[in-house]
């Protein structure tokens, strides 16, 4: 279980926010999914599995949580003792917003645009009409981007936890064996060490090239092999770690663009520093690809974000930019642009913590091709 300093620590950093900001309370809106359930967890330490939950954080009162399903996880998690089941549950916290005396006061709502759903907003609105609500997500979310030495030492069990997925999975990668084989053996040390999700994506050279679900397709002895383990450790804090593979040397094309990342990778660890602009880091990713004659991608996705309780944290790059500060941790895997058709997707992604030295990898020290 999270420690109840770690609640009182971020209890108490909210708080201050609030108080900044003129906060009476705030609403913490939270989906069971891996990219918005970690704002519900910060707040009460329950690893939400599916559906949508509350948590209601008053500035001069106990926090309470709303759900629509058991209560018994969050009532084990100890750190909230109101924890109400309502099939209504925007209902429910106005209610309980009236009942401390806040129905007209300022109220903060977190997940605003990415979360709440119509309904929900308009019957909060509705049932508090002199209420005066305010977009507190950036707000909640400058709190949580910072770790805590606990929080960074729940990232580094999940990056152990991880290792130790993708040597099992080493040992059953041959010729022959399927990818399906492969990939459930990462799910089952994953799994047993203790982690509440996860995915693991192969990619093969060929006409298999592309990140994917791994299918019963078999491994060929000149294959080129890519796997994306993400996966969220035992407290619910996220990684993602790629790592490449051959029979044998890599062909001279994979191994260039190998080599490529990995140097223009560690150049951007050593930026991550407190004080960077966001934004600054996706000129570099492009300066640098663009000297070695390549482009970086213009994914959908992104070539760094945070990561903690939620798969996706601010910053993201592009897209939403912040300036850096001490004990953020950044999901970084710059991309370059599609290179050779033949051959799977070349990332090197990790987790690396922002430090007045540079950024501190997490879990590969060096990054590696390795020769099975």
């Amino acid at each position: 279980m999270t420690s109840l300093l770690e609640r009182q620590r971020r209890y108490t950093a909210l708080r201050a926010a609030m108080t900044h900001a003129g906060l009476d309370a705030l609403v913490i809106c939270a989906r069971g999914d891996e990219f918005q359930r970690g704002r519900l967890q910060y707040v009460s330490a329950l690893f939400m599995w599916a559906g949508r939950g509350f948590v209601l954080l008053p500035l001069k009162h106990e926090p309470i949580l709303f759900q629509s399903r058991s209560i018994a996880w969050a009532e084990a998690a100890g750190w909230i003792k109101d924890n109400r089941a309502n099939l209504n549950q925007a209902l429910g916290i106005a209610q309980a917003l009236s009942d401390m005396g806040l129905s007209r006061g300022q109220l903060g709502l977190v997940g605003k645009d990415d979360v709440i759903t119509v309904k929900d907003w308009e019957q909060l609105q509705t049932a508090l009409p002199e209420a005066h609500w305010h977009d507190a997500t950036p707000l909640f979310d400058q709190v949580r981007v910072i770790k805590s030495q606990e929080e960074i030492g729940y990232l580094r069990e999940t990056s152990d936890i991880v290792k130790r997925a993708y040597r099992a999975m080493e040992a059953m990668l041959r010729p022959g064996v399927a990818e399906r084989q492969a990939v459930a053996e990462a799910h089952k040390v994953a799994r047993a060490l203790g982690c509440l999700d996860g995915i693991a994506h192969p990619g093969r050279s060929g006409g298999l090239k592309m990140i994917r679900v791994p299918n019963e397709s078999v491994i060929q002895p000149d294959d080129i092999i890519t796997f994306d383990l993400e996966f969220a450790g035992p407290q619910g804090y996220w990684l993602e770690l790629s790592r490449h593979y051959s029979f044998g040397p890599p062909p001279q094309t994979a191994r260039r663009i190998f080599d490529i990342q990995a140097e223009v990778y560690e150049r951007c660890v050593a930026l991550l520093k407190p004080g960077l602009p966001s934004h600054d880091l996706l000129v570099f990713i492009d300066n640098e690809y663009q000297k070695h004659g390549y482009q970086a991608a213009q994914p959908i996705g992104f070539h760094a974000h945070g990561i903690g309780l939620d798969a996706f944290e601010p910053p993201l790059v592009p897209g939403q930019d912040v300036v850096l500060e001490e004990n953020m941790v950044i999901s970084l895997h710059p991309l370059i642009a599609p290179h050779d058709p033949t051959l799977p997707p070349i990332s090197i992604e990790d987790n690396i913590l922002v430090t007045p030295q540079g950024g501190e990898r997490l879990t590969d020290r060096v990054s590696q091709w390795i020769e099975l």
